[in-house]
């Protein structure tokens, strides 16, 4: 019999902002029928004071902005404490990474910066950013 092995995928969402925050937080939870999680998730932000804040906010593993939903409190704790989610500022884990999802303002600066990063597998439409 032949077991099927299950890949962890990883995952790169760029913008850690409250969609941002949230969103990493329910894909690192996301387990498969064996308990195991299905993704391995990097938080990305800006270089920036507000942006540390965020991260270092997600790293701690307690959320980085006001919210009463005690599960997204309680799984950022868990995720973190298992090790499927991790913030940083350094755009070059773009490259290692199966999806790329982006929770961004276009207007910022960076945003020249992450569309140069992510190109062939992206379209820019507007100030919308679709990746596959």
């Amino acid at each position: 019999m032949i077991k099927k092995v299950e890949i962890m995928k990883k995952v790169a969402i760029q913008g850690l902002g409250f969609v941002g925050s949230a969103m990493s937080t329910a894909f690192a939870s996301k387990l498969n029928t064996s308990n195991k999680p299905i993704f391995y998730v990097t938080g990305i932000d800006l270089k920036s004071k507000s942006g540390q804040h965020r991260m270092d906010s997600n790293n701690s593993g307690t959320f980085p902005f006001e919210t009463n939903d005690k599960n997204l409190k309680r799984e950022l704790k868990n995720v973190i404490k298992e090790v499927h989610l991790k913030a940083t500022n350094t755009l070059s884990c773009l490259k290692e990474t199966d999806i790329v999802l982006v929770s961004i303002n276009s207007q910022e600066k960076t945003y020249s910066k992450i569309r140069s990063k992510l190109g062939k597998n992206c379209s820019f439409q507007n100030d919308n950013i679709y990746c596959l």
